[in-house]
């Protein structure tokens, strides 16, 4: 009989990048179906064997109740308006039969914006609130902060950089994190925090919101610490040997059990309260003199969050994330990130310093010298459990 089949739907979320399409064939037997942005440029290969009973019913002579296929998956090239989708049926090594739709873009924008507009934040679209870090500095000092100026050790930090060898050693993180401004970025927070955290052999250590980092492995590998625990929100809940997933406010480790915790490029990213509750917590896990580093600090004349509307529905879909009622959102969807703030001196203080008070002596580092190495932190933030 002849091969038939068609796409019954294509979309794709720009702000995530991803392309979602299901469609059907009847024929012969097929090895796999080949899915194309623009018959050129391959998505990936769809599930097939789904079940389509509008096809059985409407096509009883082929008697395949089975005959759906799906594909929802990133997509690694850039979608234009105009794009089509083309999905090759393919037999025995042949193609068979191509199936092509345009692709219909979908967002929740209007939704999101609703949202927003509900909510009591000063918005500005794109932009970015002004930072003046002397300004800061003298901000946190004259609200008792310890701000300790330094400068960054430029030419211990290449021999650092030499000694590691992130692209001997890990040639996926630089393939990440190409050379130039984003790998200085990462690699100038990690050789920071191990300072700052005067990394110790037999030490156990956390790398909180590790996701992908290496981080761990350098703790292990160069400084010799005992244990380097990797936590996230995204792995599998609970302790799985050195991995540990979950809210970072509420990791499951013993009281006074570690000596060392470190979060790059991450906290800033925790809604609502959990950016307090996460150093409580920490106070908790922290043995005497045990230290926790946030690196970088983001700071700004004005509380500030950035954030994306087309990743809201990374979270809770159709709702804002945990805004502070107080700060100024900048919406800017290119950095498709739901909430990533930059502190004032007085929500620092207020939000977050004032809850754990009682449990640390912290300190603001102000790298005066930032500007001799792209990518280097202004500020970080040490606290010492007492």
């Amino acid at each position: 009989m002849e091969a038939r089949g068609g796409i019954s739907s294509c979309t794709c979320e720009p702000f995530r990048s991803r392309i979602a399409a299901r469609g059907w064939f009847l024929g012969p037997p097929l090895d796999a179906i080949e899915v194309y942005l623009d018959d050129t440029k391959l998505i990936g290969q769809a599930t097939l064997n789904q079940p389509r009973a509008d096809i059985a019913a409407k096509y009883p002579e082929y008697d395949n109740p089975n005959s759906g296929w799906s594909i929802d998956t990133f997509c690694p090239h850039s979608v234009t308006s105009r794009a089509v989708v083309t999905a090759r049926a393919c037999a025995k090594g042949a193609v068979v039969r191509k199936l092509s739709r345009s692709i219909e873009f979908v967002t929740h924008i209007e939704e999101n914006l609703n949202a927003l507009w509900q909510l009591p934040n000063e918005v500005e679209f794109g932009g970015q609130p002004t930072l003046t870090p002397p300004h800061v500095a003298g901000e946190l000092r004259r609200r008792n902060v310890r701000v300790v100026e330094t400068r960054i050790d430029v030419d211990d930090y290449a021999r650092w950089l030499d000694e590691v060898d992130y692209a001997k050693n890990y040639p996926g993180y630089v393939q990440k994190f190409p050379r130039g401004p984003v790998l200085s970025r990462k690699t100038s927070q990690h050789y920071l925090a191990a300072r700052l955290l005067d990394l110790q052999a037999g030490q156990t250590y956390i790398d909180v919101a590790s996701d992908l980092s290496v981080f761990p492995d350098i703790a292990e590998t160069r400084y010799n610490v005992g244990t380097a625990y990797r936590q996230d929100l995204q792995y599998e809940p609970g302790v799985h040997g050195k991995t540990i997933g979950g809210d970072a406010a509420a990791i499951p480790l013993p009281d006074r059990s570690v000596d060392t915790m470190g979060l790059h490029c991450s906290w800033e990213h925790f809604e609502g309260d959990s950016d307090a509750g996460f150093l409580v917590e920490a106070g908790r896990l922290l043995k005497p003199g045990g230290r926790v580093c946030i690196i970088p600090l983001y700071m700004a004349d004005v509380f500030a969050v950035y954030t994306s509307l087309g990743a809201w529905q990374e979270g809770a879909y159709g709702k804002a994330p945990a805004f502070d009622e107080d700060a100024t959102l900048f919406i800017r969807e290119e950095f498709k990130q739901r909430c990533s703030r930059a502190y004032s001196a007085q929500a620092l203080c207020d939000k977050v310093l004032s809850r754990c008070s009682h449990l640390y002596d912290t300190a603001v580092y102000y790298f005066t010298n930032h500007l001799e190495r792209p990518g280097c932190p202004i500020f970080a933030l040490l606290a010492t459990k007492r």
